[in-house]
């Protein structure tokens, strides 16, 4: 196997850095981008799954304060696992090996030493902890503003028209057997913003 499929797992922890910008516009596409992954994965029947080494290492995660249940640690596991397929897909593609999210392909050989699965349950785990240490950083340092709140509140409203017709309920239906819910959704995506939002709080832009 090549050098570079076996710095593969190295290459796909790296954390995906959205671009930040001070403007209510480039803070509504962040919003909308961490939305829109549940958007195509519930209205194009895609899987996104959580495999069980992922689902039971994030059962729960408390770190100084901060925790996130269940269903918010399903829902964030299943952004960035659809983060990391995505990437995979293109990374695999020069040697026109197809991913699947099925048992048999997580469960291939990466490497002479590891699985599919175990990569993806260490990047999901790694990004899943960033994110909740850097939600824990934002509250330390600063709060949302009205106007944060009500931006989340405008995506998660406008996802859940799109998704379920506004309906609370039906959304519901639609990600139960992803292990999350509404609340959930709503919760991860604040967590997911505060997380990005950190480091312009804190360091400014530049």
């Amino acid at each position: 196997m090549s050098k570079r499929k076996r710095n593969r797992k190295n290459k796909n922890e790296t954390p995906v850095k959205p671009n930040v910008g001070s403007s209510a516009k480039t803070k509504r596409n962040m919003i909308i981008f961490v939305c829109i992954l549940l958007a195509i994965a519930i209205i194009t029947g895609a899987t996104i799954g959580i495999v069980s080494a992922v689902k039971n290492a994030l059962a729960f995660m408390y770190i100084e304060g901060v925790s996130i249940d269940k269903g918010v640690a399903n829902y964030l596991a299943s952004y960035y696992k659809a983060i990391y397929i995505a990437s995979l897909r293109k990374e695999l593609a020069e040697d026109n090996i197809e991913v699947y999210d099925t048992p048999e392909f997580w469960n291939s050989l990466a490497n002479a030493d590891s699985t599919y699965g175990d990569a993806l349950s260490q990047f999901v785990t790694s990004l899943v902890q960033q994110t909740v240490a850097a939600s824990k950083l934002f509250d330390d340092y600063t709060k949302l503003s009205n106007n944060d709140k009500q931006a989340i509140e405008n995506a998660c409203q406008e996802k859940l028209a799109y998704i379920a017709g506004g309906s609370k309920a039906d959304f519901n239906g639609k990600t139960k057997k992803y292990g999350f819910n509404y609340s959930d959704f709503k919760a991860a995506t604040e967590m997911l913003y505060k997380s990005w939002a950190a480091r312009v709080k804190i360091f400014g832009n530049s």
